[in-house]
């Protein structure tokens, strides 16, 4: 694997397996690591698509508060994304 997945999730942990002392602690790290970056990306992403309709809501002149805007395109992207996540 030259770049993408391949080259995180199997040479990567190729090469954590052949270290010495402490690759338990450098796996778990590493992982860890990929996780939060890409729990910052998903946040990010909603950010801005919930920036983006709140802007065109106040534009046409309706206000929603942003907690309950924020909770709605939650539940909304959650529901869509169910049909990839299951076999529906």
């Amino acid at each position: 694997a030259k770049s993408g997945q391949g080259l995180a999730f199997i040479v990567f942990a190729e090469a954590l397996g052949t270290m010495g002392g402490g690759k338990q602690f450098f796996s778990v790290l590493f992982f860890v690591m990929l996780f939060t970056l890409g729990l910052d990306s998903s946040f990010a992403w909603v950010e801005t698509l919930i920036t983006f309709v709140d802007d065109d809501f106040r534009k046409r002149g309706r206000h929603i508060s942003r907690p309950l805007l924020t909770l709605g395109m939650c539940v909304v992207m959650f529901l869509s994304g169910l049909p990839y996540c299951t076999r529906a």
